[in-house]
């Protein structure tokens, strides 16, 4: 989470929806070498809802296409 973000809609939910799902969620900001890290990465806003990242430099992340549409239909729905 940026220091320059406020907390919002779009973060509660997320948030909300991957805890139901059993996920432990952290909110801390994160670095260049956690996110080359990372298996997969998706990111949030308001405007766009969900989005898989594909690639980070050299480095290519799993698929998660499939996360970030039905994270969308809510997120998107609920707004």
């Amino acid at each position: 989470m940026s220091s320059h973000v406020l907390p919002g809609v779009t973060e509660k939910i997320t948030i909300g929806l991957f805890e139901n799902q059993g996920y432990a969620i952290e909110s801390r900001k994160v670095t260049v070498d956690d996110l080359q890290a990372s298996d997969r990465v998706l990111i949030t806003n308001s405007l766009i809802g969900a989005q898989a990242v594909e690639r980070l430099d050299d480095i290519t992340f799993s698929e998660c296409a499939d996360i970030a549409t039905e994270l969308n239909k809510t997120l998107l729905d609920d707004q």
